[in-house]
């Protein structure tokens, strides 16, 4: 699996790519043959007003013959990336349990 991490208006240090790649490798039980993985962490503002999330991160996953997606916004960075974490989680489980439930499926019918 190949994870990309690229910053916009924010420095990526070691401790938030550590962070990042930590967070993503355990997706890989989901669905075992992730290909590439682009992460984009983004500060959306130099300044905060009032109400505003300051951070943005957004992850496009790529498995053979399907794509995820997701994004989330917070004013942490590191719970926004735990946010990201837990919608992608949802996404991938979703799509698992459909390709099992399907595979299912069809050896019931099969009997």
């Amino acid at each position: 699996m190949k994870i990309i991490i690229k910053g916009t208006n924010i420095t990526l240090t070691a401790p938030i790519k550590s962070y990042v790649e930590g967070k993503i490798d355990g997706l890989e039980k989901f669905v075992g043959n992730i290909q590439k993985v682009n992460i984009e962490l983004e500060l959306t503002s130099k300044h905060h007003q009032n109400g505003e999330n300051l951070f943005r991160a957004e992850a496009n996953i790529t498995v053979p013959k399907h794509f995820f997606r997701a994004e989330s916004f917070g004013d942490d960075l590191y719970a926004t990336i735990d946010k990201l974490r837990d919608e992608l989680k949802m996404e991938l489980r979703k799509f698992k349990d459909k390709k099992i439930s399907k595979k299912r499926r069809q050896l019931s019918s099969e009997l």
